[in-house]
């Protein structure tokens, strides 16, 4: 397996860095929304829409106000970067395979790509950071979120059969939390980690200056591609956004979940009989 040029390194985190900021910023924009408009519980291809289409308004935004400047500074390379993400498009072939393979029919959520050119091999110069997500939460009838989100998501980036980001060094798992709480969420998904041999995840830690995000990341041992491979892990709490938006579309009905509104409605059903009597 070839490895990068020493000089490549130094644009990638540049690059990563600015990618990973428009993520950030996606998510918080998601999480405002999906209080707003109800789409918290949404299925995960809906969310992915959702984000990307905030994710690509906030690339441009950025874009157009950087060209705004006056006077223009400078241009340097990462003014020429396109932070719009690519949407459900296949793994992109390497130059490692001498023949179309399986994992070019695979397709992750997001692709960032920049052409990296202190690469000095031109079949490595194209840089690609892949994005998985996942819904985290209660299992849905034979649907295990946080089970899936290793065995069909932080897997992903180590099979053979998808080996997502293979001829990069890192990439992202975004996680949707639904329900259930942060903690034992990540004491699920790491204990699925461990049963598939991969390494252990630290607990996501919220994000400074952010009230519905959490970070964390670990490095995966991979073979046929380059390795080790760091995954950040990003997940948004949606939960109390999926409540607000409830008790906004119907707040009798939320009333009667409250167990409060039972307790009360018992006692006054009791207090009509007992005066009956």
């Amino acid at each position: 397996m070839a490895g990068l040029d020493a000089l490549s390194t130094n644009l990638w985190s540049s690059f990563v860095d600015k990618v990973d900021d428009i993520i950030r910023a996606g998510l918080e924009r998601l999480a405002a929304d999906a209080g707003e408009n109800g789409f918290g519980t949404s299925c995960e291809n809906d969310l992915n829409r959702e984000l990307f289409f905030r994710m690509r308004r906030i690339a441009t935004e950025r874009h157009k106000s950087l060209l705004s400047l006056s006077p223009r500074p400078a241009l340097s390379r990462e003014h020429t970067w396109n932070l719009v993400p690519t949407s459900e498009a296949n793994n992109q072939p390497s130059p490692d395979d001498a023949e179309r393979t399986p994992r070019e029919n695979k397709r992750p959520d997001f692709q960032w790509s920049f052409q990296d050119d202190e690469a000095e091999d031109s079949d490595r110069a194209t840089r690609t950071y892949v994005v998985e997500c996942k819904r985290l939460g209660q299992a849905i009838g034979g649907w295990i979120f946080n089970a899936n989100y290793v065995g069909h998501g932080v897997r992903r980036y180590v099979e053979s059969s998808h080996l997502y980001g293979k001829d990069d060094v890192g990439g992202s798992m975004i996680g949707y939390v639904q329900s259930m709480d942060v903690e034992t969420i990540w004491t699920e998904i790491d204990r699925q980690l461990n049963s598939a041999g991969l390494a252990t995840l630290p607990q996501p830690a919220p994000i400074l200056g952010s009230s519905v995000l959490h970070l964390a990341s670990h490095h995966l041992s991979r073979l046929n591609a380059l390795s080790p491979f760091q995954l950040h892990h990003i997940w948004v709490d949606l939960r109390m956004l999926v409540c607000q938006s409830a008790c906004k579309r119907d707040p009798l009905s939320a009333r009667k979940r409250d167990p409060l509104t039972r307790w009360r409605k018992v006692d006054r059903t009791r207090a009509v009989a007992l005066r009956a009597a």
